[in-house]
């Protein structure tokens, strides 16, 4: 007990503990008390035995109720909280969908997001961004993502598309099985064309294509110029195929480096090219340049000619040719090669010694 006649009237009880003057004639029991020293204490804080706690050594509140605060004149009390209501969904710029029917209904989210879908669509359409997909008319599909301002916008037909970016997917009518990532791609494909199972991510990207199944990844690649190829793999930005057409690109396999200087061309056929004009012709070998420029297909140059004396005996590798000028007749494939006469034979290092390969 602390204070003038802290605790004089407690009658029974104990392990309290009172701060300030206290009056009444009760039983405490583990009650920890804090009140002011005037004639008639008014107890600021109370803590009873199990623990509950009053600021007025009366009022302990009910279960659930909160305190609450009534300003600088006068003391907290426990009050009941009022009842909340969810806000009204807008349909500007706030997410909803529908609480009961199909699986398959839309989700939106931004301005005149989807804002033509009939009440009864069973889309299955996640939207978000303004205007994003907000043609679509059609009671069943499209059954896509379409995430960025005006994303899939005029679309009108189609389904399985993801269009991922801001304007991306909003050049044509129609799309299939496209998944598209990155800004402003896939904008300018044409109405009524429908390109199908393409993948394209980067800035830019495919702008104007127009076919199918093809995979484009960089920024600005392939953004213009050219439209109407299939099948194509192209890596790498900034490649505008300027002047080429669409069989020029059609199951090409291109790599690029930043500025669109191709590095590798594999065509439809397999034929394999490092600037795409020069593809080689049969019997040529590839070349390289050192490394200050591509390798290049060109001519095989002959083997070395020698004697056979002159047949090099070491720092030779394995399928290392040559010619000599001085074998013997009648030498057959696989023969070891001599000299003393003047047949020419075409002979190969098998690792352990040459060999005649022919005349």
């Amino acid at each position: 007990f602390i204070g003038n006649l802290a605790g004089s009237e407690v009658t029974t009880g104990g392990s309290n503990t009172l701060v300030g003057r206290w009056v009444g004639t009760a039983a405490l029991q583990g009650v920890v008390a804090l009140s002011d020293g005037s004639s008639t204490p008014n107890v600021r804080l109370l803590f009873n035995g199990t623990g509950a706690m009053s600021l007025d050594g009366t009022n302990f509140g009910a279960a659930g109720q909160v305190l609450t605060s009534q300003g600088d004149a006068a003391v907290p009390i426990w009050t009941t909280p009022p009842s909340t209501t969810p806000a009204t969904p807008t349909t500007v710029g706030v997410m909803y969908g529908r609480t009961s029917g199909s699986i398959l209904t839309p989700v939106l989210l931004g301005y005149q997001a989807g804002n033509q879908l009939p009440s009864n669509t069973t889309t299955g359409a996640v939207v978000i961004g303004t205007r994003a997909l907000s043609s679509w008319t059609n009671a069943t599909g499209p059954y896509g993502v379409y995430i960025g301002g005006d994303a899939g916008m005029m679309q009108t037909a189609g389904e399985a598309n993801t269009f991922i970016g801001l304007s991306t997917g909003s050049g044509s009518t129609t799309y299939n099985h496209n998944t598209v990532v990155g800004y402003n791609c896939m904008t300018a494909n044409g109405s009524g064309v429908q390109p199908q199972q393409n993948s394209v991510f980067g800035a830019l990207a495919g702008q104007s294509l127009r076919g199918n199944a093809n995979i484009l990844i960089g920024y600005n690649v392939c953004r213009q110029n050219i439209s109407d190829y299939n099948n194509a793999v192209i890596i790498g930005s900034n490649f505008t195929a300027q002047g080429k057409v669409a069989a020029d690109l059609d199951g090409h396999i291109i790599i690029t480096k930043g500025d669109g200087t191709v590095r590798l061309d594999i065509n439809s056929a397999g034929a394999v090219s490092f600037n795409s004009t020069n593809y080689g012709v049969t019997g040529q070998v590839l070349t390289s340049q050192g490394s200050a420029g591509q390798p290049v297909w060109a001519n095989s140059p002959p083997p070395t000619q020698y004697t056979f004396g002159t047949l090099p005996t070491t720092g030779v590798v394995l399928g290392q040719q040559g010619t000599i000028t001085d074998g013997p007749a009648g030498l057959n494939w696989g023969d070891a090669p001599a000299g003393g006469g003047t047949t020419r034979y075409l002979v190969w290092f098998n690792g352990t010694r040459w060999s005649v390969m022919g005349k």
